[in-house]
């Protein structure tokens, strides 16, 4: 069998080069035309099609000063504008749309918690509408403007505080102590 260029391809060949394909170019680049993924299980294993579970970052944020924020309104303008793109945001604690069923408008995000250093900042928002995923944004400082720099969105709980997601996106930093227990509640 030989293909256009006269280089003779057998199914190994093939599969070799579609597998090279799918590693540097991902799922949706990847996949053969009119091929469906299942017809695929001996040249990748089924979780190459899920989304990663745990987020990639593992930034050196050592010497960085980071500062909590909980509203959308107190980011610079180039960061409120990247990330409402896709949406209105709700802010910190406020009511949104966590759920796939639609009782009232609400915003489909909200957001979960920002850190903000001098020349980086991750921003943790919390994408409902039945996804239940966590949007990660990493921006840096480039002058005087702030440029997204990259988006993870990953199956992950969001980060109630500033050290929860310090310690999901930077690396070596401490375990923040487990949340307070609800045992100060009053009794019934």
């Amino acid at each position: 069998m030989a293909t256009d260029n006269g280089i003779p391809m057998n199914l190994a060949t093939k599969s070799i080069i579609l597998a090279a394909l799918w590693t540097a170019l991902g799922p949706s680049k990847a996949q053969p035309h009119g091929v469906a993924k299942q017809s695929l299980p001996y040249l990748l294993p089924q979780e190459k099609w899920e989304a990663p579970v745990r987020p990639v970052l593992q930034v050196n944020c050592k010497g960085d000063h980071f500062r909590p924020v909980t509203s959308v309104a107190t980011l610079p303008s180039d960061v409120r504008q990247a990330i409402l793109r896709d949406g209105p945001i709700a802010d910190h604690g406020e009511r949104y749309q966590a759920g796939d069923v639609i009782i009232e408008k609400l915003p489909l995000r909200r957001l979960a918690v920002v850190a903000w250093a001098r020349s980086r900042m991750f921003v943790a928002i919390e994408d409902g509408g039945g996804r239940g995923e966590l949007e990660l944004w990493t921006f840096a400082r480039l002058g005087d403007q702030w440029r997204d720099l990259q988006l993870d969105r990953i199956a992950e709980a969001a980060p109630t505080s500033l050290q929860e997601l310090l310690y999901q996106v930077c690396d070596g930093y401490p375990k923040p102590s487990p949340r307070p227990l609800q045992a100060d509640l009053p009794p019934l």
